[in-house]
This record gives structure tokens, sequence and C-alpha cells, in this order.
């Protein structure tokens, strides 16, 4: 039975290494195909005709690669960075940092604030006092909260 178990492991070794021998092979012809057929159409000055291996693979990698990301995106039209209004559609990688910056700022103290920033002002100087309020007992406050906890509590 083992020798059985050990025959057939030793074949699927030998057919994966097989396999991956094939597929070296294969990557190895696709990349020299496009090498060679990148030096035959090579055209320029006689004193730059011996591209190196690296602008080969360059090449290779460029040509067989494609990107999901469109070319070109929106603007920011707005003169105010702040605020996005859409403008034309060009080619720059920045529009991205643009869009989010405006995503993620919160227009506090800006003429088209959304907010009640009165309110909003009004309890940050409340904060501290709340703050404090909150950290301190007072009689009113139950004997539940003041008194430690019991080791069956802390059991459960």
């Amino acid at each position: 039975m083992t020798d059985t178990l050990t025959f057939h492991r030793d074949k699927l070794k030998q057919a994966q290494d097989a396999l991956d021998r094939l597929r070296k092979t294969k990557k190895q012809d696709k990349l020299l195909f496009t090498v060679t057929q990148d030096a035959a159409n090579d055209v320029g000055p006689v004193d730059h005709q011996h591209n190196s291996m690296r602008d080969y693979l360059k090449k290779y990698k460029n040509n067989h690669t494609t990107s999901s990301l469109p070319q070109k995106t929106r603007s920011n039209a707005s003169s105010d960075k702040r605020i996005w209004t859409k403008g034309p559609a060009i080619f720059n990688p920045l529009n991205w940092h643009c869009l989010k910056f405006v995503l993620g700022h919160h227009l506090f103290q800006h003429p088209l604030s959304p907010y009640d920033e009165k309110s909003a002002q009004d309890v940050a100087k409340l904060l501290p006092r709340m703050k404090e309020q909150a950290s301190t007992t007072t009689t009113t406050t139950l004997p539940l909260f003041r008194t430690p906890f019991t080791p069956e509590e802390l059991e459960k």
C-alpha cells in the first residue's frame, strides 16, 4: 500500500516539475520573441542601435500591462480648494488627491458650511466644564456607581 502511494506521489511530483519547466520555457520564449521583435523594429541613430536589456524588458512590460484607471480625471473648477466643482476632464494624477482633500474637509468657518457653527462653538466652550462635571461624583450619584466591585461581580 505504501509503495503505491509513494509511486503516485513521485509521479505527481514529476508531473508538477514538468509543468513548471514548460511554464518557464513558455515565458522565456515569449520574452525572447518580444526582445527580438523589438530589436528588429528598432530604428534610430547608429550610435544608439544597441539597446540594453533593461530597455527591452521595459518595453515588454509596458506592452503587456493595462491599467483599470481612467486616463483623464475631472479637475476642480472651484477657486476655493475646499469646495469641489466639477471641471473639465484632463490628464492630471493630482486630481484624485484634490478630490480626497475636498471629501475630507470639514468646512468649519466657511461661508458654505452646512453646520450650525454658533451651536458648535457654544458646545466647544462648554466642553471643559462638562468633562470636569462628568469626572466627579456628587451626593446625588447612586451608591451603585460609587461602591467598588465585589468579587462575585468580577467573576461574572
